[in-house]
């Protein structure tokens, strides 16, 4: 992890990622983080002791139980908030937040900042929506859907820029494994709904989002 601290730079990050639509916290309470692929942003082991708001790169995040199998929560490459958890409980996160590129983010130390937040509607306002978007993320994929071509087009439909990056992390979230994936990624190319742009990457053709369901 790289911390920056310099005041120009935090506040043009903060002035140009539009922060002041999350929090009313000023430039001079943030720094900058950066991580790099494989770092976690925060686990078990290392609990947060800042919010940090993911401006750019993806993340994967997950829990484990007590055999050790992966619990999927999201993987996501849109801007997203973490330490939401710590701030409201008070306690550890049993989630592990691990880097699946290079990661920059604004960081605000929980507990100086504490009392003013408690008090930041904007900010509650904030915090309820990504505590209800992490929840709701894997529900959304496998409450309506049962085969892993339905999982895969309600994934990329509801994630922030329709499209997934990365086959394994993809496949941890969908809870198949990476040929089930492959297979029916192949299918929808096939049928026209997605179509790949790269190594790993794959979009959703956007003409198709209004029937992805109708004719599945």
């Amino acid at each position: 992890m790289r911390i920056i601290r310099d005041p120009e730079t935090v506040y043009n990050c903060y002035i140009q990622e539009h922060v002041t639509d999350f929090c009313s916290q000023p430039p001079s309470a943030f720094h900058l983080r950066f991580y790099e692929e494989g770092e976690f942003l925060c686990s078990p082991m290392q609990p947060a002791d800042c919010l940090l708001l993911l401006l750019d790169g993806t993340i994967y995040l997950y829990g484990l139980n007590q055999s050790g199998r992966y619990l999927p929560i999201s993987a996501r490459s849109d801007v997203m908030l973490l330490g939401d958890f710590e701030y409201a409980t008070g306690t550890e996160t049993q989630f592990y937040a691990e880097a699946r590129s290079r990661i920059r983010c604004l960081a605000l130390p929980i507990e100086p900042n504490r009392a003013a937040l408690d008090k930041d509607n904007k900010f509650l306002h904030s915090m309820i929506r990504s505590l209800t978007d992490k929840f709701s993320f894997q529900s959304e994929i496998e409450i309506p859907s049962s085969t892993i071509e339905e999982r895969l087009m309600r994934y990329m439909q509801i994630s922030g820029n329709h499209r997934i990056e990365g086959i394994e992390a993809t496949a941890l979230v969908l809870r198949c494994s990476k040929r089930q994936l492959l297979r029916a990624l192949k299918k929808q190319c096939e049928a026209g709904k997605i179509e790949r742009i790269g190594h790993g990457v794959y979009s959703l053709i956007h003409h198709q989002l209004p029937r992805l369901f109708s004719d599945s």
